[in-house]
């Protein structure tokens, strides 16, 4: 059993180092899935400095998103997951009185940085 399990140990190894697609060997109790980064720097100094340039704008998520993919001269068009990064940390920016929230309608909301 000890052999059996050195075996199967050595196999993940294998399959963790190889750049194949692992989602090949998902089973039904375990998903694997490749470790990566949705932004190449940290997102919260991005929307800092979008926000602080320009005080007095309201931006939604989709243009802080957007103008952080033109800070990290990124090319491809922002998914779900992005916006709701961004969000996250708006929300989080929100909590400690740093922006303001404006909701305009049900699925617009606009954040503004404070004006101290």
């Amino acid at each position: 059993m000890l052999d059996a399990n050195i075996a199967t140990l050595k196999r993940a190894i294998e399959l963790t180092q190889q750049e194949s697609d692992v989602a090949l060997y998902n089973t039904g109790n375990f998903v694997y899935r490749c470790k990566y980064k949705l932004f190449k720097g940290k997102i919260r100094k991005y929307i800092a400095q979008v926000m602080r340039e320009a005080p007095n704008k309201a931006f939604t998520i989709a243009e802080l998103t957007q103008r952080i993919f033109e800070i990290e001269q990124n090319l491809d068009t922002p998914s779900e997951k992005h916006l709701d990064s961004v969000r996250k940390q708006l929300n989080e920016f929100y909590q400690r009185d740093w922006i303001t929230r404006t909701q305009i309608s049900q699925k617009e909301v606009h954040w503004q940085w404070k004006q101290k």
